[in-house]
């Protein structure tokens, strides 16, 4: 483990200079390490907080933090069962170990908005208007409906839904060019292989598929 310890430092100060990051689980030693919340003394935890899903997926798959992230095989055993996790959370608000064991344990189950993973990034459950309020947040909205507004559509609404593909389809359409198709192939099979696409995708075999989440804001205009 002398391998992984001697890089804990430098990674934790990576992370806590990066873009986007809010908060993660210490002690006064500056990590988590001394934190055993599970049964087996040997596996450790690792927490923390960001201010949206691609400043983390930026850490932690964009930098030097995906050295460590690549040879976790040489320090750590594989075991059943998902080993991360990702939730949303209010602003402010510093979550709990316990809270992450009970989001862990959610997951296997399978994804929701309580409970996802890189590989199915999920938005926040939807207020009582309809609307996603971190979505909301992340959308040039404010623009958009101004220009609604100006063309005598003031009431306007999202409508949302999944826009799914197949690689090949997509490689046959799009990438023309002697040897472009394979690399795109290798892209979105290591992408898949480490968890990391940003976005919904499955494999079956030889064949990926893939899902891109569409949003796209309509209003109604009363005739004349």
């Amino acid at each position: 483990m002398a391998g992984f310890r001697s890089q804990l430092d430098p990674i934790n100060a990576l992370a806590d200079r990066s873009p986007g990051f809010v908060w993660r689980l210490q002690t006064e030693d500056g990590n988590a390490m001394a934190i055993r919340p599970f049964a087996d003394e040997r596996m450790a935890i690792n927490m923390s907080v960001w201010g949206t899903l691609e400043a983390l997926q930026q850490f932690v798959y964009r930098s030097t933090h995906v050295g460590p992230l690549r040879d976790r095989k040489q320090w750590f055993e594989p075991i059943e069962g998902p080993i991360l996790v990702l939730w949303w959370i209010p602003s402010a608000h510093v979550p709990t170990v316990a809270a992450a064991l009970d989001r862990l344990e959610h997951l296997k189950h399978g994804a929701s908005p309580d409970a996802f993973t890189f590989r199915i990034p999920l938005r926040p459950r939807m207020d009582s208007r309809g609307m996603s309020r971190v979505w909301m947040r992340n959308s040039a909205t404010g623009p958009a409906n101004g220009l609604f507004a100006a063309g005598g559509l003031p009431s306007s609404r999202w409508n949302r839904y999944r826009l799914e593909g197949e690689l090949e389809s997509l490689l046959g359409r799009s990438f023309p060019l002697p040897g472009a198709a394979d690399r795109i192939r290798e892209i979105f099979a290591t992408s898949h292989a480490e968890d990391r696409p940003g976005i919904p995708m499955s494999r079956d075999g030889e064949r990926i598929r893939y899902a891109y989440p569409v949003a796209v804001l309509v209003a109604d205009k009363s005739a004349a």
